[in-house]
């Protein structure tokens, strides 16, 4: 998986909040007892410690901004050990500035081959296509459809619903 500090100063994926509200991990249809590989995850554990107490759910967040690097290279060898269930990248992709970081972070997600599926959130912001600065960080402000020409290199969509996607890697 790739790291993508290189190209953007490390403040651009900090706008980092809980997960307690999040929409894919209270709506997705995750089957008990499985693992979820949380890509640029986040460093709160707060969705995580709830999945694996109401579901048996194990999520494992992998995020190079916001973890140290022996957690991310823990969970990239448990990953390639043992394969994963789903991958979710909630609300990422609208914090990266550079549309090929976005095809890279697509491609990885790809890679992992989750058995049952990849989920996917957009934060749309205001849909004007010009991006912003605030307060709170970095924003796109694209429509779900401009990540579609990225998306659908990878992955077939099967599920939507506003800014929420169900994805499986292409060929299978």
């Amino acid at each position: 998986m790739h790291d993508l500090r290189q190209f953007y100063t490390d403040d651009l994926l900090k706008l980092n909040t809980s997960k307690r509200d999040s929409l894919i991990y209270k709506k997705a249809d995750f089957l008990s007892n499985t693992t979820i590989l949380d890509y640029y995850g986040g460093r709160y554990n707060d969705m995580s410690v709830y999945m694996r107490k109401k579901y048996g759910i194990e999520v494992f967040i992998w995020d190079p901004v916001n973890r140290p690097k022996i957690h991310n290279r823990t969970v990239e060898d448990i990953i390639t050990t043992n394969g994963v269930d789903y991958v979710v990248c909630d609300k990422v992709l609208n914090l990266v500035p550079e549309p090929f970081m976005i095809d890279i972070m697509l491609k990885d997600m790809w890679q992992i081959h989750p058995r049952l599926g990849t989920y996917i959130t957009i934060y749309e912001g205001n849909r004007t296509g010009i991006s912003t600065q605030s307060s709170r960080g970095w924003q796109r402000n694209d429509k779900l459809d401009f990540y579609m020409q990225y998306i659908c290199k990878y992955f077939r969509v099967e599920k939507t619903s506003k800014g929420y996607l169900k994805l499986f890697p292409i060929g299978e």
